[in-house]
């Protein structure tokens, strides 16, 4: 995990103490956010389609049921997911209301890199399009074009 990206995320979770946490993509490759919130109190939940450190329940993350949750993780992960709309769209079902998704996603000019299989890369627009079609208020968007990487925000009304 970029260092930029676990700084998004602990920018816009700054006392995550109490909240439950679910990770789409949780197997970690390169870094995690887990000891971050689990260190603050949070409860946290892992999943991934492989099995290893940092992943609870294996399955694909469009086909995870769960109790709902006050955040969703799905972060460096939409480049790899076979399925990432429905993968949004199963992250709205498990947030309470008020909840928030974080996202962070392959740019344009992000290299190839295959954990299993690299699939897309995504414009802001495009996440932008992503989060209102799956139901999500965009709270937060950026181009980090300095790492070639898209950080989102939505919110669930």
């Amino acid at each position: 995990m970029l260092p930029e990206v676990a700084d998004f995320v602990r920018s816009q979770v700054p006392d995550p103490a109490g909240i439950s946490v679910l990770e789409f993509g949780a197997l970690d490759v390169n870094g995690s956010m887990r000891g971050y919130f689990e260190s603050r109190g949070a409860s946290y939940v892992g999943v991934d389609a492989r099995p290893g450190n940092g992943v609870d329940k294996v399955c694909n993350s469009w086909d995870y049921e769960g109790s709902p949750v006050d955040l969703v993780l799905y972060l460096e992960t939409l480049e790899h997911d076979l399925k990432p709309r429905r993968t949004l769209e199963n992250a709205w079902f498990h947030l309470k209301n008020g909840g928030k998704v974080i996202v962070t996603a392959s740019g344009f000019g992000y290299p190839r890199h295959d954990h299993p299989v690299d699939l897309w890369r995504v414009s802001l627009a495009g996440m932008e399009e992503l989060l209102l079609d799956t139901g999500f208020k965009v709270d937060y968007l950026s181009d980090r074009t300095d790492i070639s990487e898209i950080h989102a925000v939505g919110l669930k009304p």
